[in-house]
Order: structure tokens, then sequence, then C-alpha cells
């Protein structure tokens, strides 16, 4: 009789011990599972960029014609001002902008004609920043020793992209090296019935070709 409750424990004590090894098991398969969906969701989180503030530009690739307008006479010539902005680092907004200056006429080797120019701007160098304002992206930007331009871009908001411009202002600052040596001069945009408009040109372009061996 001395042995039944001895057995009886024996198989007791071995079923706990078995019993206690699976949950063990179980419970490692538990943990291991959380640490590892838990590492997968800190990673995919960090992978993505943070919400843009209200202050950031939206994706946007915005274009404008304007001349500009200096002590009340505005110029034949005309510039074409391109921003575009897209995701960066860390959720912040990069912008760009580009400005192509044409139609400025000189006496060029005996002729008139004009040679286009082209300026760049970047957030990434430093030289533009750029904010929004409700719909309105307000862009400075700065070249050491020449001068500055503020833009102000009234936009159609649009969710996957901005490319309606519905108004623009901006001011040029140029330093001139002479008294005054700060030349203002404002931008005024060319309106017409549809996104673009033909302007003709009031001299030939100056374009760099290669030169006929002789």
């Amino acid at each position: 009789m001395s042995q039944g409750p001895r057995r009886h424990n024996a198989v007791t004590t071995g079923c706990l011990k078995r019993t206690g090894h699976e949950g063990l098991i179980q419970m490692t398969r538990i943990l291991t599972t959380f640490v590892a969906v838990t590492l997968a969701a800190l990673t995919y989180t960090s992978g993505k960029p943070s919400p843009r503030t209200r202050s950031e530009p939206p994706n946007a690739r915005l274009s404008v014609t304007a001349r500009e307008n200096t002590g009340g006479r505005v110029d034949q010539s005309f510039d074409i001002f391109t921003l575009t902005c897209g995701p960066g680092f860390s959720g912040r907004a990069k912008c760009s902008l580009e400005v192509i200056y044409l139609n400025d006429c000189h006496s060029i080797g005996g002729e008139t004609a004009f040679a286009p120019q082209v300026e760049m701007y970047s957030t990434q160098d430093g030289t533009l920043t750029v904010r929004r304002l409700n719909n309105v992206l307000v862009v400075e930007a700065k070249a050491v020793g020449v001068g500055s331009m503020t833009l102000r871009w009234g936009f159609k908001p649009d969710e996957m992209m901005v490319t309606d411009v519905v108004s623009f202002e901006g001011v040029v600052l140029a330093n001139t090296g002479l008294a005054p040596h700060i030349e203002t001069t404002t931008l005024v945009p060319i309106i017409a019935s549809g996104q673009s408009v033909h302007i003709p040109l009031s001299c030939p372009v100056l374009a760099p070709a290669i030169r006929k061996a002789q």
C-alpha cells in the first residue's frame, strides 16, 4: 500500500515537471514573438518620415513668369520662376528654386541679343528658405554679396501635388555697389487665360556653338 502513494506522487511530480517545462517553452515563444513584433514595428516607424508640420511646404511644382519693375519702369525682359518641393530627411521638405532670365537684350559683338541666364537656390545648401502660411508659400532666396529676393506664391491645395498658382508677389533687393547700394525691384506676374502664354522675343538668343574648323 505504501508503493501507491509514492507512485502517484512520482507520476504527479513528473506531470508537473513536464507541464512546467512546456509552460516555460510556451512563455519563451510568446516573449520571442512579442520582441520580434516590437522590433519590426520600431524599424518600420523609424524608416517612415515623420509627419510634416503645418508650416512645412507641401509636395509642389509651381511655375510662373514675371517681368521686373524698377523705379516704375517695367522691363522687356522676363523671368521664369520654378519652385519644387518634395519629401526630405526626417519628414522635413526640401525645396529648390530655379530662375531663368530671358529677353534681356544688349549689344553683344555689335549685334543686339541676349544670353539666357540661370540661377539655382536650394534649402539643402542654405540659399533658400520656404515657409507655408495657409495656402501661401513664402520663399526667400539669398545670393552672398549680390542680394536677395522674397516671393509669395498663392496656390490651390492638393493632397498629392500642388501645381496651380493662384497669386504671385515678388521683391528683389540687389546690391549694386553704388549709392544707394540696394536697388529694389518688384516682380509683375504675367496673367493669361491658361497656364501658359506665348511671349515674343525682342532680340535673338545668343546661344553657344562649336567653332567651325578652319
